[in-house]
């Protein structure tokens, strides 16, 4: 199990967006709701997951097990494993709570697993693309590219994301 404290902080030292923070934060107090919870209150009539059909809808389930996502998961660490000389292979813990939380030259990964999740939080209905996800990581990193050097802080966002490709962009 990672250091709780350093989970905790994640979200604050690698984003400055309050919507990653508040997804991070519900996700590490499973407070996001799922077809298990949902059909536990009589919200939906089952708790299977609407991707696969085949197991209950879990934060677990959702986030790492479903096959769909099980794909995504894979071609997401090729992909990083392909841009950084550090070779990960990622568990559902660390994709849930964050790769080595206390090291900071994970923070871009981290980064990217929190907009991972929400990514596939609203897409539910959809079978994950890395195509489609690698997309919304161009255009997040060229608009906090964008504000760096607006307020003067490109070597601070360079120290963050040269390590990847698409942050030259």
């Amino acid at each position: 199990m990672p250091n709780v404290k350093a989970v905790y902080e994640l979200p604050f030292k690698v984003a400055v967006e309050n919507k990653l923070r508040s997804f991070q934060f519900k996700l590490i107090h499973n407070i996001i709701p799922t077809n298990l919870s949902l059909s536990k209150m009589n919200i939906k009539d089952s708790p299977r997951c609407d991707r696969c059909l085949f197991q209950n809808e879990t934060l677990v389930h959702m986030f790492c097990e479903c096959p769909d996502v099980k794909i995504f998961w894979k071609d997401v660490i090729m992909w990083w494993n392909t841009k950084c000389p550090d070779n990960i292979d990622l568990n559902s813990i660390e994709i849930l709570y964050g790769y080595k939380p206390e090291i900071t030259s994970f923070y871009a990964l981290n980064h990217y697993l929190l907009i991972a999740y929400v990514y596939l939080a609203r897409n539910q209905s959809e079978t994950p693309c890395l195509q489609v996800f690698l997309a919304l990581l161009e255009s997040k990193t060229k608009c906090k590219r964008q504000v760096a050097i607006k307020n003067s802080n490109y070597e601070k966002y360079r120290a963050k994301w040269t390590t990847l490709c698409i942050c030259n962009a």
